[in-house]
């Protein structure tokens, strides 16, 4: 049953992913396509229809989230409980608040395109900026302290949360997929309507869009180094030798941006075939299918050092009294013991 659970929660979590990376880099590069000629196709047709996709990542996105939570709650539920617990009630109603602001924005955006212009881009920024600030550093820090044991007395400041090295890095690690997913998209956009592929305005939009996703992927290796550094060692152990199951497929996850990084370079300096386009399409899904597996058998073997179990055993406090939380039906209390 567990790990039935847990193979549902990665299919689950994988399509939130992809579906947040499209809303956050699809609305990002539609940006850039806003800012070229106004007669060009980049910005009458490619840069409304990356956004209308991007629209889409954004509000279905929002439900394979909700399963992902659940699911998660059904897996551990003592685990969400402590976590969910680390940031205020407020935090969770902000979060819907800005979700809905981002949205309005976007849709104003479409709306005002070409008739408003500048008016309609900064409307882009605004929602934009919104989205890319909340909701990935909110995620990050429930993902990292779910591997952590809660050793203080009361939660600490959203912005002490986020002045973390693991926090940090998982947020741009995710900003840079985002990109990546969002010049994938730039470059399958053409493939949609039959004939325009071969223009070769269209042609050099699509070995953009290759470009803008390879830099992303590329520029994420480091990240990912410095992610690794700042990992728990019981986590960094893990994925380097101790556990062989998280060895194994932290490696063939490795793989895989390698052969996705080949797929974009021959779309970057080529001209993209549709089967080309396909087959990147393809390995960014399968890449961020592993790296979402990894990390969930990541968060399960981190659990026993990070446990603090209401009325069970208790990881040692050397900062005060360790946090107890309680869930609720409607949202999250604290209350330190």
């Amino acid at each position: 049953m567990a790990e039935a659970l847990g193979i549902a929660e990665i299919l689950v979590t994988t399509l939130h992913l992809l579906a947040m990376n499209a809303a956050v880099g699809g609305t990002a590069l539609a940006l850039w396509l806003h800012l070229q000629p106004r007669d060009g196709e980049a910005f009458a047709r490619f840069g409304p229809r990356l956004l209308r996709v991007a629209c889409a990542g954004l509000y279905v996105g929002t439900i394979p989230g909700f399963a992902a939570v659940w699911l998660w709650w059904l897996d551990a539920p003592t685990e969400l409980e402590r976590v969910a617990a680390i940031l205020p009630e407020s935090r969770y109603y902000f979060a819907a608040a800005e979700l809905v602001f981002s949205a309005a924005c976007f849709e104003a955006w479409r709306h005002w395109w070409s008739r408003r212009r500048w008016a309609a881009w900064l409307l882009g920024i605004a929602g934009v900026t919104n989205l890319a600030y909340h909701f990935p550093t909110m995620f990050a820090v429930l993902s990292v302290y779910a591997g952590r044991p809660l050793l203080f007395s009361q939660p600490p400041a959203y912005l002490t949360l986020l002045n973390d090295a693991e926090v940090l890095a998982r947020v741009v690690h995710f900003l840079l997929a985002s990109v990546a997913v969002g010049g994938a998209l730039l470059c399958a956009l053409p493939e949609s309507v039959a004939g325009e592929a071969r223009h070769e305005p269209n042609v050099r939009l699509r070995r953009r869009g290759a470009q803008i996703a390879l830099a992303a992927t590329l520029a994420q290796w480091p990240i990912g180094i410095a992610l690794l550094v700042a990992l728990p060692e019981v986590v960094r152990g893990a994925l380097l030798g101790d556990d062989a199951r998280i060895t194994v497929l932290f490696v063939v996850s490795l793989a895989a941006v390698v052969v996705l990084m080949h797929r974009l370079a021959t779309a970057s300096f080529g001209e993209p075939a549709p089967r080309q386009v396909r087959s990147l399409l393809i390995w960014l899904g399968v890449t961020i299918v592993l790296m979402t597996a990894v990390r969930y058998y990541v968060r399960a073997t981190s659990r026993p050092a990070a446990a603090v179990a209401v009325g069970g055993s208790r990881a040692p406090s050397v900062a005060g009294p360790v946090l107890r939380v309680s869930l609720r039906p409607t949202f999250v209390r604290f209350a330190c013991r």
